[in-house]
């Protein structure tokens, strides 16, 4: 009877989380359901496949350290240069149900790339049937994506947030069902509790939402105003603007109450309600401006002695005011939009928000850092522009991984700019938004690709699934147009190996003379099918064969990124990463603490942060000391210390007292970077010049297609790892 009862519950379960799906979505057809699924096994695989293999990250290495002292019951403290609580947390719960390992520390964002793959699936309304199936494809193919889907890090988490969030809105649009907003509000209070690009998401919805409103009460304003050239003077044109501006405000009587606003500014109102207070921190911004330098008041301090972010003296009192005053208008805008139901949203947002920041009421100092200093120290960091790159720099990253969307999504642009379909306008705008909003932040690092990318993977795939949909088949097979399947590729193959013949330094006349002729012969093909097939027909079927290639060369792309020169920087996407050297002393490390009868004393040196990534990696050794070793050292430093890992810098310190001792030691590479001057310091006339320039496309080339011509040039910090030889001999 009891086995009765949990089968009818379970029944029960399954229906409502079917019925849940499918009222969010169209029934799929079993085609769809065939490749969906096929694709989520493509991701699964290519995501989960050999994750532990690669050498931690210094950020990998310091996300899991931390997560692994959460679930040993050491517990958290939120701190902004580490971005939100949740991966940590979430981190925290793998490791107490499975075990902390190398392999585990990179299960959440495998999980969450593959989970990102699913999504376009609910988006099939607007999307189409097989445009959701490209996008999910593209998503599972994308070289960025898959190499931040096996990267500890949390842009992959803030992608799935983003891409959820742009699903409940449309959602919401299309059917105006409060039941998006419940889901909105928990997917938003996830976005602020993993990273701080939160905002810049917020910032870009709320910016679509808000032109169509502000445009709505600019048509009765312009209507309102008569000024006529050469008979109105310009104080009296400005006295006119005003009062009509002021006259269609009273006219329109405008209303917060859901029930007399549109849609989208319900979703405006929802977005502002819920992310005002935690935006308080946005006045710093102001601190070194006219309008309040004069003040001497810092609401975000950038001095390392104290919190960085954080306000100071006077400031904290006013940064309380302010944060406590958002507060109240984000319950009025709450109260005033939808009375029965604004306060649920601010419920379900706050709890989930202040759980997180307070490691489950573990650290209430997190509401504190959560609220202001979040923001406050990236405010602060604009300055210090980490990384230092150039404002062209997601130009080059994208032109090496991400050629695919990026091309056909600047194709759809042109494709949709006078097109009347609202959801590829919000696309387009998401895109160029998005571009200019990292484009002009400071702070400029390869895994911010992944917010770059997202959007443009998403357009691409609605702009194939709409060709797609409203091609001519029957004309296209009539009229032979089919051979483009081949033409495409052929035309493609024959431009590619004539510029490599161009820019080769051996001439071979008679493959130049074959390749020509190809291309005559291509040429006239092409001419012919023109003959029985329009262009303006044979132009958009063209995109597949062409889409083919890209799709090809894409994962040759991804795949090598990601598993052959997964921690090598050979890749630009592969940044300050730690050497696979590292990863060899290592297993050395563990192999001498075996056969020791008593726990090995290591001796780590933290200059230039090389405390990671051995903290994780010694995480359970048992006597592991880290030391300022820039700092003056006495004969008592390393004492009775069997391992020593010193920066090569350092090397001279302890030479005197150590030379003596029976060392083995091990020169290695500990963190390497990408060669930057190859891109550095590009203005438009030495781009025309390299345009020209047979040696310089020579090299270009070669590093595209094989990544040659940068190895000897990749820069390195070096560690010196010593030994005792005593115990080093007995392994």
């Amino acid at each position: 009877m009891l086995v009765d009862q949990r089968y009818i519950r379970l029944t029960n379960l399954i229906y409502q989380v079917k019925k849940i799906i499918f009222s969010i979505t169209p029934k799929p057809l079993w085609w769809e359901w065939v490749g969906t699924l096929s694709i989520l096994i493509t991701a699964s695989i290519l995501r989960f496949w050999d994750l532990g293999a690669r050498t931690f990250h210094h950020d990998e290495s310091l996300h899991s350290f931390f997560s692994w002292q959460l679930s040993s019951g050491h517990g958290f403290s939120h701190n902004p240069m580490m971005h939100g609580p949740l991966q940590f947390e979430l981190n925290a719960a793998i490791f107490f149900l499975f075990g902390d390992n190398d392999y585990n520390a990179r299960i959440l964002y495998a999980t969450a790339g593959t989970i990102l793959v699913c999504l376009p699936f609910f988006l099939r309304c607007h999307l189409g049937r097989i445009g959701s199936l490209i996008t999910s494809l593209s998503l599972a193919l994308s070289p960025t994506l898959l190499y931040f889907s096996r990267f500890a890090r949390n842009d992959i988490l803030m992608a799935v947030w983003t891409l959820a969030l742009v699903i409940c809105l449309w959602k919401y649009l299309s059917n105006g069902k409060t039941r998006y907003l419940y889901l909105s509000a928990i997917v938003l209070a996830l976005a602020f509790a993993t990273k701080e690009t939160a905002y810049m998401v917020t910032a870009i919805l709320g910016s679509f939402l808000i032109i169509p409103t502000i445009y709505n009460q600019f048509i009765p304003f312009k209507g309102n105003i008569d000024i006529r050239l050469n008979q109105t003077s310009t104080p009296q044109a400005l006295i006119q603007i005003t009062r009509s501006f002021w006259k269609c405000l009273q006219i329109r009587n405008i209303q917060l109450d859901h029930s007399f606003i549109s849609r989208r500014s319900s979703y405006l109102l929802f977005l502002v309600m819920l992310s005002l207070p935690l935006g308080a921190a946005t006045t710093s911004i102001l601190q070194t401006t006219p309008f309040l330098s004069w003040s001497n008041l810092t609401f975000a301090n950038a001095d390392p002695a104290y919190s960085i972010g954080s306000p100071l003296g006077g400031a904290s009192f006013i940064a309380v005011i302010i944060v406590i005053s958002l507060i109240m208008i984000s319950i009025y805008i709450g109260i005033s939009w939808c009375r029965s139901r604004g306060w649920h949203y601010l419920l379900i947002f706050y709890l989930i928000w202040i759980l997180i920041y307070t490691t489950f009421l573990t650290n209430f100092d997190g509401i504190a850092s959560g609220m202001w200093q979040s923001l406050g120290y990236w405010v602060v960091q604009q300055d210090v522009a980490r990384g230092d790159q150039p404002w062209y720099y997601y130009l080059v990253l994208s032109s090496i991984y991400e050629f695919f969307p990026m091309i056909l999504g600047t194709i759809a642009i042109a494709y949709y700019i006078k097109n009347k379909d609202t959801f590829a306008r919000f696309l387009i705008f998401w895109c160029i938004l998005t571009f200019i909003f990292y484009t002009i932040a400071s702070e400029k690092m390869p895994w911010l690709l992944v917010n770059i990318t997202l959007p443009f993977i998403v357009l691409s795939g609605k702009f194939l699934g709409d060709l797609l949909t409203k091609m001519d088949w029957g004309h296209i097979r009539s009229n032979g147009g089919i051979l483009l399947l081949i033409w495409v590729p052929l035309l493609f193959f024959t431009l590619w190996q004539g510029s490599i013949l161009i820019v080769s330094t051996e001439t071979n006349i008679y493959l130049g003379l074959g390749l020509l002729l190809m291309l005559m012969l291509i040429t006239t093909s092409g001419w012919l099918m023109l003959r029985k097939t329009h262009f303006l027909t044979l132009l958009p079927f063209s995109m597949i064969p062409f889409s083919i290639i890209l799709v090809v060369l894409t994962v040759r792309v991804g795949i090598t990124a990601s598993y052959s020169n997964g921690d090598v920087p050979v890749e630009m996407i592969v940044y300050t990463q730690t050497s696979p050297e590292v990863l060899n002393t290592m297993k050395r490390v563990k192999e001498m603490e075996t056969f020791s009868e008593k726990p090995l004393k290591i001796s780590i040196d933290q200059t230039s942060g090389f405390t990671w990534p051995w903290a994780w990696y010694l995480r359970n050794s048992q006597n592991v000391q880290y030391l300022p070793l820039e700092q003056e050292i006495d004969e008592n430093t390393f004492a009775k210390s069997s391992i020593i890992m010193l920066h090569q810098r350092n090397q001279e310190k302890i030479m005197g007292e150590q030379v003596s001792l029976p060392w083995d030691a091990e020169v290695i590479d500990h963190r390497w970077w990408f060669p930057e001057h190859t891109y550095r310091n590009l203005t438009l006339g030495k781009l025309l010049d390299n345009l020209s320039n047979r040696t310089t496309w020579r090299g270009i080339m070669a590093y595209w297609i094989n990544r040659e011509g940068v190895r000897d040039y990749i820069g390195t910090e070096k560690a010196i790892v010593y030994f005792e030889k005593n115990l080093s001999d007995n392994q």
